[in-house]
């Protein structure tokens, strides 16, 4: 599997993954890893996939994520959080991704989650790279001032179907 760069692992009933499973798919550019049962994405889950470009995880019970969740993930374009239970963004959701050759990081989506409020500065740590986002079909109300504060480069924003005023 040394040379694996697609691994689909959707539609099973995975509720954990093992720290250090990964380790030998040093190629994989994507992981499917939707329509499971997690609830948390923990510290140090895909440590080893420094090549990985996108990164699915629709359709689980996703509640939380740890901040170094992605910490290694320098090549890392695109991550979709779609029908989830998060319920909250703000600056600690943020992942601290390590960019070691200046990383497309560009598309985020979160949409069909439980999300109420986006916070001061919760992309802030994505300055020019972020490009499309999403929060289609959430419960949104409010959106504070700074929320995307030095998202410069944003071209695309969904924000349909929540309760804002």
């Amino acid at each position: 599997l040394k040379s694996l760069e697609i691994l689909n692992l959707g539609n099973n009933r995975l509720k954990f993954i093992e720290k250090d499973v990964f380790i030998y798919l040093k190629r994989l550019k994507t992981l499917y890893m939707d329509r499971n049962e997690f609830e948390f994405v923990l510290n140090d889950t895909f440590n080893h996939l420094k090549n990985l470009k996108q990164l699915h995880l629709e359709s689980n019970f996703i509640k939380d994520v740890h901040f170094d969740s992605f910490k290694y993930l320098a090549k890392l374009e695109r991550i979709s959080f779609e029908n989830n239970y998060l319920n909250r963004l703000n600056y600690t959701f943020s992942f601290n991704i390590l960019n070691e050759d200046n990383n497309q990081f560009s598309v985020m989506f979160f949409d069909k989650n439980l999300i109420e409020k986006l916070e001061n500065e919760t992309f802030v740590r994505y300055g020019n790279d972020l490009k499309s986002l999403s929060f289609l079909n959430n419960k949104i109300k409010y959106i504070e001032i700074y929320a995307f504060k030095n998202l410069t480069s944003l071209t695309s924003f969904d924000i349909g179907n929540n309760f804002l005023d």
